[in-house]
């Protein structure tokens, strides 16, 4: 177990080490390399694409690596069937790797040829929409990131956080 600081009250605590459960069709996965993380699995997940072994019907993360993917996924039936399969779990979260203000000025922000970006009938302010509603209809958090790496960094404190309450209370 890896020593870590409770944030509330100072005391150090100890953190289980886990393995992260990656999801097969995950191209790009992101790479932990927090002491706590002992590897990753790769393996089918019927609902999303990240979770830890031992915890698979517990937590959910989703992952989304700009606006251009939302915009594609946001009314693929495929989607909201998850949506609708990620309310079995108790924690369930989207992380997207580009920060909301992608999300607001779509497509501008996207590296995209123009004529693509012309030929573009969604907005941003729909897609914002359609992402508020998803957080209330579903109770699915929805984390806007920024970059790659601060998906990754928020992906392993949400699953430490997730461990500490399931398996340490």
């Amino acid at each position: 177990m890896a020593k870590r600081t409770n944030i509330v009250d100072g005391r150090q605590e100890l953190s289980p080490r886990f393995t992260v459960v990656v999801d097969t069709k995950e191209k790009k996965p992101w790479e932990f390399f927090s002491s706590s993380i002992e590897g990753t699995e790769r393996r089918h997940l019927d609902t999303g694409d990240y979770t830890v072994a031992g915890l698979e019907t517990v937590l959910c993360i989703e992952r989304k690596n700009s606006a251009s993917e939302i915009a594609q996924n946001i009314h693929q039936p495929r989607f909201v069937d998850e949506l609708e399969r990620m309310q079995t779990f108790k924690y369930r979260y989207i992380i997207i790797e580009c920060n909301i203000q992608n999300i607001i000025d779509f497509p501008l922000l996207e590296d995209l040829p123009q004529k693509i970006k012309d030929e573009i009938t969604i907005s941003g302010a729909y897609i914002l929409r359609c992402l508020n509603r998803i957080q209330v209809k579903y109770g699915v958090n929805i984390i806007y990131c920024g970059t790659f790496r601060n998906a990754q960094w928020v992906a392993t404190n949400i699953m430490k956080e997730v461990i500490n309450l399931e398996w340490l209370s």
